[in-house]
């Protein structure tokens, strides 16, 4: 869906951080999110916990490529959530008390996905149970939902950083 000089909410918890009056043009390359899953962790539960978030990214890419190709990419796409109380329920889902994340009112135009990431949950799965699952939902997820419904959104395009809005959610 196109959508123009609409407001949204990101969450930024990766160093650089975005500035007053930055502008982005997201989804020409690969996000520092798809990025950081390609690199190893230390610890043998957390890396199981991120081949299991890469093998779920995979998964739903190629669904997009295949069924969806108009709607912008996770690997590429930026999060945002459309409102304060999703943001709140991102905050406590991510485990985010962090004085490193910011929280940011961004003005975005070009495409944006509605979706629940409810369909998507990696975390309680076994690593031999992704491919099924993640299958059989990719295609919900895809489908996307109303924005009312939706409690992420998945964009490409141009972002203007409006306002920190960090000090509304501490």
């Amino acid at each position: 869906m196109e959508i123009r000089n609409q407001l949204y909410l990101h969450i930024q918890n990766k160093y650089p951080y975005w500035d007053i009056g930055d502008t982005k043009d997201i989804g020409k390359i690969n996000s520092t999110y798809y990025k950081n899953l390609h690199i190893p962790h230390p610890i043998a539960l957390k890396e199981e916990e991120r081949l299991k978030k890469l093998r779920r990214e995979n998964i739903l890419e190629s669904v997009r490529l295949e069924s969806y190709p108009e709607k912008p990419s996770r690997l590429k796409g930026l999060w945002v959530v459309p409102n304060e109380k999703c943001t709140m329920d991102w905050l406590g889902a991510l485990g985010y008390n962090s004085p490193m994340i910011k929280i940011l009112q961004v003005e975005l135009t070009g495409e944006i996905h509605y979706a629940n990431e409810k369909h998507i949950h990696v975390t309680n799965l076994q690593m031999n149970e992704i491919d099924t699952i993640i299958y059989a939902n990719a295609q919900k997820y895809w489908k996307g939902v109303e924005r009312e419904e939706a409690n992420e959104g998945l964009f490409a395009g141009s972002v203007k950083v409006i306002e920190d809005v960090t000090h509304k959610f501490k």
